[in-house]
């Protein structure tokens, strides 16, 4: 048995829209976040008992042959400083400071700024030990102010495993922390989401 199989370990997706529609509103606070963490992402042989199994090696019954990860973050302030960007780090636009210091951590309390911000994030290797993905994004019009925001933050891992052994099971194991706020104080609009999926196939056949 000798068969290539594509796995897309990790691919999440958090997206959000937040907006003032009313134009000299006396107070409209609105406020929109999204967090997605996929923790402790691990691929182990399997054993079939309930716990992990051993490491995947180059020569053991399951090995990789190639490892792919692409990230991609945007944000619109107002309709201005448009940006997206194919990689992971942090992109925010306006004052920026709690953002900027962890945009994974969540927002409480009203909104206190005008920003717009969207991170993702791949720490670690799921093979030798475990992986970390995360994505984070928060839109924050300044209370009583007007205008619009939104950001989108997606994130995607995949590679190439060879499966030698017939026969042979593949373990995944991970943690996963979901944080969504839309908070609203006036006319206006606030919607936070987010996704996360993980695809096997068997890149013979696409089956």
């Amino acid at each position: 048995m000798n068969t290539n199989t594509r796995l897309s370990r990790i691919g999440a997706a958090a997206s959000l829209v937040a907006a003032i529609t009313a134009s000299g509103a006396v107070r409209a606070d609105v406020i929109a976040q999204s967090v997605l963490s996929i923790g402790n992402f691990t691929l182990k042989i399997g054993n079939g008992n309930g716990t992990l199994g051993d490491t995947i090696t180059s020569g053991g019954p399951i090995s990789i042959i190639g490892l792919t990860t692409t990230a991609d973050r945007a944000a619109d302030l107002a309709g201005t400083g448009n940006m997206s960007v194919g990689s992971a780090g942090i992109t925010c636009f306006g004052a920026c400071g709690s953002f900027n210091a962890d945009p994974y951590a969540q927002v409480t309390g009203t909104p206190t700024a005008t920003y717009v911000g969207g991170a993702p994030e791949v720490t670690g290797d799921a093979i030798s030990g475990s992986m970390t993905a995360r994505t984070g994004g928060t839109v924050s019009p300044d209370p009583g102010g007007d205008g619009t925001a939104s950001s989108n933050v997606n994130l995607n891992a995949d590679f190439e495993l060879r499966v030698g052994t017939a026969g042979t099971r593949l373990e995944v194991a991970f943690g996963a922390t979901s944080i969504l706020r839309a908070y609203l104080d006036g006319p206006g609009t606030a919607t936070a989401a987010n996704s996360w999926n993980m695809t096997l196939r068997n890149a013979s056949n696409n089956a």
